[in-house]
């Protein structure tokens, strides 16, 4: 599940649990648990609390993401 979960996130780059968990079929609960792993792991950056842009401000790939979009409803 690791590998796969770690795959898709390279692959798409910033992604979002929901689509993640799209693309895989995985639960939900399971997509988090394997994301807060890889994140100890140091093989990706989990934000797991989606109201808190702010974190988005120090991020080198902000003016790339449309995650801030897609939270405000912009997208």
């Amino acid at each position: 599940m690791e590998s796969i979960i770690l795959a898709v996130v390279r692959r798409e780059g910033a992604i979002s649990v929901e689509n993640i968990i799209r693309k895989t079929g995985f639960k939900r609960d399971d997509v988090i648990k394997t994301l807060n792993v890889l994140e100890m792991r140091g093989k990706l950056t989990f934000i797991s609390n989606t109201e808190n842009t702010s974190l988005c401000n120090t991020c080198p790939l902000n003016k790339l993401c449309k995650r801030k979009e897609h939270i405000n409803g912009t997208n």
